[in-house]
């Protein structure tokens, strides 16, 4: 399995917007929600990809966003190597 260059970047565009990514493994579609956390996520509008997501979850692979701390330690790393 190889992920696209294309797909990355859809997938880092939705994290930036807040949302949560899934990664079909075998045909490579992507899907995606916010964060249930925020305070503007309302499941009525998401529950059929959720629910598509939960019913396959063994063949997505899964993003969310990185916290301001670790985003902080990647660029760290990066720095010093």
């Amino acid at each position: 399995m190889k992920i696209s260059e294309k797909d990355i970047v859809e997938i880092a565009e939705l994290l930036n917007c807040g949302m949560i990514c899934y990664y079909h493994r075998t045909n490579g579609s992507i899907e995606s929600y916010p964060d249930p956390e925020s305070d503007f996520f309302d499941p009525k509008l998401w529950q059929d990809v959720i629910d598509k997501v939960k019913k396959d979850k063994k063949n997505y692979l899964d993003f969310e966003k990185i916290d301001s701390n670790g985003a902080f330690e990647m660029m760290e790393n990066f720095a010093q190597s």
